[in-house]
């Protein structure tokens, strides 16, 4: 399809760094190398909460190579709207949600398989690589074709360029559209590259993201034209842009998959006690790896009440954790502390090393500090 001449642990929580902890911590023992978090930046200490003990549960399918995503997610396979997300990769590999939902007019027969003379919007995800309109460019960074009254969209099966534009003072055969008298709708749109590759003859053809009438369609996708104006201006080529169509989670897929398999590279491990050892002292104990470099040291952040306590490595001797896990037989952890008296809640981090979405919230315990 190208234009012709003329892309288990369920607390999971945010903790934030909540200033200095000069006051909290008058001393620390170690056990490993302890340092202070007193004055740490959100850059350099603020934990990333993602998934806990979680590699074992985490399925290794690659990542998207999609940086930019349209979702459009419908409540059941006959509904005629959806809703319609713009997602944005993020420098970790997974993706963020950076506009949306708007509503979107879909087929007249829903969400699903479709063909030619069938008004159903294809279920899938479709790569977003040019745009035509009869209006001028709107400023987006796709190849734009301004339209005349000798661009057609051939919908005829038997043709050579079925499901391709056609520049041509006449009609490619029964089914094509003209891109420019079809009026409004068509002012701007953005191709879907449903069925290019290869062309199935009689699979369907001329699905685009355009402009709405505010009626169901006749397979295209169709949003109100601001707002597609803001969708094609956000869209960049260089990210290979798709637009993914579902009937609800399925639509949402490419997104969950590709975090999952991004966040398989984080740290795991365990945190086996947070216990008072002495008067004010908080002992914590476990193990955690990274999975790309089980036997490397790890750095793992302590916060007591929401509240960045110290920094310490792996380095404990755990052959437990290595016949267990196939670990480093030496990626244990251990540290104390010196906190007030009281009851409190501590938080244990293991520090991300390279790829992955960010540091694993390896457990919190409940602890009263004598």
């Amino acid at each position: 399809m190208r234009i012709a001449p003329a892309s288990n642990l369920s607390l999971r929580q945010r903790l934030s760094v909540l200033g200095s902890v000069a006051a909290l911590l008058a001393s620390v023992v170690t056990v490993s190398t302890v340092t202070l978090l007193g004055s740490a930046t959100p850059a350099s200490f603020a934990p990333i909460v993602t998934s806990a003990m979680a590699p074992a549960a985490l399925t290794r399918a690659a990542a998207s190579s999609h940086a930019q995503v349209i979702t459009v997610e419908s409540s059941s396979a006959s509904a005629t709207r959806a809703k319609l997300d713009l997602w944005q990769k993020r420098t970790n590999g997974t993706y963020l949600h950076v506009w949306g939902p708007v509503t979107a007019f879909v087929g007249e027969l829903g969400i699903g398989e479709t063909r030619d003379d069938v008004a159903r919007t294809p279920a899938g995800v479709f790569a977003l690589t040019q745009a035509f309109g009869s209006n001028p460019s709107n400023g987006t960074k796709l190849p734009y074709l301004t339209t005349t009254r000798q661009d057609w969209w051939d919908g005829y099966a038997k043709s050579p360029t079925y499901n391709q534009h056609v520049h041509s003072a006449t009609s490619p055969g029964p089914g094509s559209e003209n891109l420019y008298d079809a009026g409004y709708v068509y002012s701007r749109a953005v191709v879907i590259d449903y069925n290019t590759n290869p062309v199935v003859k009689g699979a369907g053809a001329a699905f685009f993201l355009h402009v709405t009438n505010k009626q169901p369609t006749a397979g295209c996708v169709a949003i109100a034209a601001g707002l597609l104006d803001t969708v094609m201006r956000w869209l960049n080529p260089a990210s290979h842009p798709v637009i993914s169509i579902g009937v609800g989670a399925a639509a949402r897929s490419i997104i969950t998959n590709n975090d999952r398999a991004v966040a398989a590279h984080n740290p795991f491990g365990y945190l086996d006690t947070a216990i008072s050892t002495a008067r004010s002292r908080l002992t914590v104990r476990g193990w955690a790896a990274d999975p790309d470099t089980r036997s490397a040291a790890l750095r793992i952040h302590l916060y007591v009440d929401g509240r960045g306590v110290a920094s310490f490595g792996t380095g404990v001797s755990r052959p437990d954790a290595a016949r267990a896990r196939g670990v480093g037989p030496n990626q244990g952890y251990a540290a104390t502390v010196t906190i007030p008296t009281g009851s409190h809640q501590a938080c244990v981090f293991a520090i991300n090393v390279g790829a992955g979405s960010g540091n694993t919230l390896l457990a919190c315990k409940k602890v009263t500090v004598r």
